[in-house]
């Protein structure tokens, strides 16, 4: 574990009064990418954050590169690199991330790269309809090869049935890589059960890099 802040517990409530978000990296051998993406996390421009690169035992160097970066960065944000001891699946990777952070709004990623000013999007979204209990989520570009290919703005910034149609597996205007979870849900809900594969089969089917 890196830690940049030697009083985490003081960020939620700094003196600007700005919610203390989680950005919990995910990642299981994603050698090739991993850097661009924990750079990603670096720039952001939003504070207070915590960056929780959590890796799902990989079997390549993608633990070793996140633990270099994380030892490296002398950033304003505090780091928690994590890694489990067995492959657990997406969902059960983000328990076990989730137990570790303090923040108020827990984003998720994985090897995407997303803008600089995403996680100040979100909390502003999130303040301006009033904190709620759920969740809100970000717009999102897909592009193969360099090139664009679809954008979707968030044209529902926040929505009461985003959970629900997760819940119920039918497709909605927002990615789960897009999304912010607020530490409600983690509260009201009981931890998830079972893995997923998700974040494992888009290199094999070839499917577009997405940038949030």
């Amino acid at each position: 574990m890196k830690t940049m802040s030697d009083t985490p517990e003081e960020m939620p409530d700094n003196a600007t009064d700005q919610p203390l978000v989680i950005f919990a990296q995910f990642a299981y051998n994603q050698e090739q990418f991993i850097r661009e993406a924990v750079e990603g996390a670096c720039a952001k421009t939003y504070e207070p954050l915590e960056i929780i690169p959590s890796d799902e035992c990989s079997t390549d160097r993608t633990f070793k590169f996140i633990q270099e970066m994380a030892d490296a960065y002398a950033g304003p944000h505090r780091f928690i690199v994590r890694r489990n001891t067995i492959n657990l699946g997406t969902t059960l990777n983000t328990n076990m991330a989730s137990t570790e952070a303090r923040g108020k709004l827990f984003v998720v990623g994985s090897d995407d790269t997303s803008k600089p000013n995403r996680m100040s999007f979100l909390v502003n979204t999130w303040t301006g309809a009033g904190r709620p209990k759920d969740a809100v989520h970000a717009g999102r570009e897909t592009f193969r090869k360099g090139q664009i290919i679809a954008v979707e703005p968030a044209t529902h910034r926040f929505s009461n049935r985003l959970l629900e149609g997760f819940a119920q597996s039918y497709w909605i205007h927002a990615a789960a890589l897009t999304c912010a979870y607020t530490r409600g849900v983690f509260e009201r809900f009981a931890p998830m059960l079972g893995g997923s594969i998700i974040s494992h089969l888009y290199p094999a089917i070839g499917w577009p890099i997405v940038r949030i």
